[in-house]
């Protein structure tokens, strides 16, 4: 019984976050201005990435590859709002939104 609920939790786990990454990336898509659709990728690095991390640690179990897993999504979810920073940033700049070198 616990190893069906198991599967069913790591299959509904996956399933939710490949369909949030999906969606997201046809919205990403859908946007014409780059700096809202960067807003859109918040939901793959925050929701969808850790997700899919947690169904890949409930599928092998508490082993060295499911922690390698583990690390990997919790380097992403570090980097990944500095990285969308930054790059919005520079969109900001491009666009002349912001002064190319102001601190701020």
């Amino acid at each position: 019984m616990g190893g069906r609920v198991l599967e069913i939790a790591t299959t509904a786990t996956l399933w939710f976050g490949v369909a949030l990454m999906v969606i997201t990336a046809v919205v990403v898509m859908c946007v014409r201005n780059p700096l809202i659709s960067l807003h859109f990728l918040a939901p793959m690095t925050s929701l969808a990435a850790p997700t899919i991390g947690l169904a890949a640690v409930l599928d092998l179990g508490w082993q060295m590859s499911s922690t390698l897993v583990a690390v990997t999504v919790l380097l992403l979810g570090i980097s990944g709002p500095a990285c969308s920073a930054a790059i919005a940033r520079f969109l900001a700049q491009e666009d002349g939104l912001v002064p190319p070198n102001s601190p701020d």
